[in-house]
């Protein structure tokens, strides 16, 4: 019994593997400490890094960027996100600049690789809001974005804090 069952499973195992790769969804995100930095040096000392986020104290917006962490054998990252809370007593506008790819120099070395990409969203946030500031893939009629290496710049406004970053993908299964 113990013999059929384990054909069985090696069996219906290597069925498992021959038949042809499908797309398989799945989601990174990290903490924006782990994540990311004031985009100069200047900015860093607005700039709180707590466990739960990097919060700008200063009286001027400050510029953080972001590299994304990427996951092993990932074929198509569908969205880039960045999750921010409005601490201020109004309403603000938050603007991130989500960027796709390697840096152009990288054409040297491969020409097959496309330039960069750039996508801009901005988004109100209400006073003492949570909320994403993402860009999709299918928005820009795309299945995937182009390579998978996502990074952002956000102008993070003075009382605005970044929580996590992050996207979804696909991946050979």
């Amino acid at each position: 019994m113990i013999v059929r069952t384990t054909l069985t499973t090696l069996v219906v195992g290597l069925a498992a593997c021959l038949s042809s790769p499908q797309a398989v969804a799945g989601s990174l995100a990290s903490n924006a400490v782990d994540s990311c930095n004031g985009a100069l040096p200047g900015f860093e000392g607005a700039l709180r890094k707590r466990p739960l986020g990097i919060a700008n104290e200063g009286a001027a917006s400050a510029f953080v960027t972001c590299s994304f962490t990427n996951a092993y054998n990932l074929s198509g990252i569908l969205d880039g996100l960045v999750f921010v809370t409005n601490r201020r007593a109004t309403s603000v506008d938050i603007t991130c600049t989500f960027v796709n790819g390697l840096v152009a120099e990288a054409q040297q070395v491969n020409p097959d690789l496309p330039l960069p990409t750039y996508f801009v969203k901005t988004v109100a946030l209400e006073a003492g809001e949570f909320a994403p500031v993402a860009v999709f893939a299918s928005d820009y009629e795309l299945d995937a974005f182009a390579l998978p290496y996502m990074n952002v710049n956000c102008a993070l406004p003075s009382g605005v804090e970044m929580n996590l970053v992050g996207y979804d993908y696909s991946e050979p299964a």
